[in-house]
């Protein structure tokens, strides 16, 4: 038994990203022991979410499937099982090298990389207990009455909020909400009043007020009517999916002793600067790649035109010289 255990490991597939995915998710939902939870895709990237079930040997694991491509042909995978308790008995690292033993399968073409994930891959960068209070289309709010318990209601749902360097993730018990931090819209994201609907009996008689949002319920005796008092700071982060579908999730971070809202968001801003930042350096890279590659066509053009004796020695002496400029 070891308390606090995670098991990861990290490797480099000759298999192409779209390629990969499809394989890795089927072979993840043929587990009859995983359950997926949240799957992503774009171009660039993708992640499985699963969660293995109860046994003799654990409370049940989480189990994260991360794919980066490097290349058209290539794949880098980042895989991370996490207990569900603070005690590991051996079950992280038997799923971390069962996936690992499927790429084995799909091709002798593996690198095993022993590097530290410290580069907040699968690690967050920032991580806190939230709630959310709606916004996304797979996952709407409920009518909040009591027989609604196990499903997202009016009165918000608490898991964890995590930050990484490319996305954030909010996770349940059931589910979870993947948000690339490309897919951003930044123009849109905003903090949003809503009313906390902490409830209150006041009239005739006596009662104990209950903290549902937005519809309060107050329990009292011998009359009475219900307030509502009080906002919550919402952090609403509209972004687009990978099927071109707009969400709006709402949530709001606090901590033990103050609201983190605020303080997600600021954080939350300087990362988008730093991609802002980095697609701005891609962008001047690949215009000045361009270039270049234009000034080497027009050169080896000019070589064409020397060699048939269209122009004279000078003539293309010169002309090499302007194009070796814009260089």
């Amino acid at each position: 038994m070891i308390l606090g255990k995670k098991e990861y490991g990290v490797c480099i597939v000759n298999i192409p990203l779209q390629s990969l995915y499809d394989r890795c998710l089927q072979f993840v939902s043929s587990n009859k022991k995983w359950k997926v939870t949240e799957t992503y895709k774009d171009d660039k990237r993708a992640i499985i979410c699963s969660k293995s079930g109860i046994s003799l040997k654990t409370w049940g694991e989480v189990i994260t499937i991360r794919m980066k491509k490097v290349d058209p042909q290539k794949t880098k995978v980042y895989i991370l099982s996490k207990s569900g308790e603070r005690m590991d008995f051996g079950k992280n690292k038997e799923n971390v090298l069962s996936i690992i033993n499927f790429l084995k399968y799909l091709t002798n073409k593996i690198e095993i990389i022993n590097e530290k994930i410290n580069e907040h891959d699968l690690i967050p960068i920032k991580e806190d207990a939230a709630t959310y209070f709606g916004g996304h289309f797979k996952y709407p709010l409920k009518s909040g009455r009591f027989f609604d318990i196990g499903g997202t209601t009016k009165t918000g749902i608490v898991g964890r909020l995590a930050l990484f360097d490319d996305r954030i993730e909010f996770t349940t018990r059931k589910w979870r909400i993947i948000i690339p931090l490309e897919n951003i819209l930044v123009d849109y994201v905003r903090f949003e009043e809503k009313d906390s609907g902490k409830a209150s009996v006041i009239g005739g008689g006596g009662g104990v007020g209950v903290p549902l949002s937005p519809i309060p319920i107050g329990m009292g005796f011998g009359g009475g009517f219900l307030s509502k008092e009080g906002n919550l700071s919402l952090l609403v982060i509209p972004y687009m999916d990978e099927h071109g579908i707009k969400h709006a999730p709402r949530f709001q971070i606090k901590g033990l002793v103050r609201d983190k809202t605020e303080e997600w968001a600021k954080l939350l801003y300087e990362k988008l600067v730093e991609i802002k930042k980095q697609k701005s350096k891609e962008l001047k890279e690949t215009k000045q790649s361009s270039e270049a590659l234009d000034v080497f066509e027009k050169l080896k053009k000019l070589k064409e035109l020397y060699d048939a004796g269209i122009l004279t020695n000078e003539e293309f002496e010169e002309k090499k010289r302007e194009l070796l400029d814009m260089l």
